[in-house]
């Protein structure tokens, strides 16, 4: 209810699957949206990452990653791999740097 979490566009969930790097960063974006009332940014130009560009597939999650790109939340200044798996480091590292905004 929160929009924290929304499935996918068939209706489905898929509870047990892994989460890639960009759900788990929208994920933990929604969260603190809900939480804290942040505001992910629309107006910045650019793309954010050499391998994250804007089409219509990467419309649901491209400005959380320029939010992202813009306050540092990853060690990588040129590529996110958003298809990737996150590991428990890098979400251990991301949610550090966002404590530090």
């Amino acid at each position: 209810s929160l929009g924290i979490v929304n499935g996918y566009s068939d209706g489905t969930f898929k509870g047990n699957r892994e989460v890639s790097r960009v759900e788990a960063l929208v994920m933990f974006l929604n969260t603190a949206k809900a939480k804290d009332g942040i505001i992910i940014q629309t107006d910045i130009v650019g793309d954010p990452y050499l391998d994250t560009q804007y089409s219509e597939s990467t419309a649901w999650y491209y400005e959380y990653v320029r939010f992202a790109k813009k306050y540092e939340l990853t060690d990588d200044k040129h590529m996110f791999r958003p298809q990737t798996a996150m590991t428990r480091g890098e979400m251990a590292d991301m949610l550090y740097r966002f404590s530090k905004l």
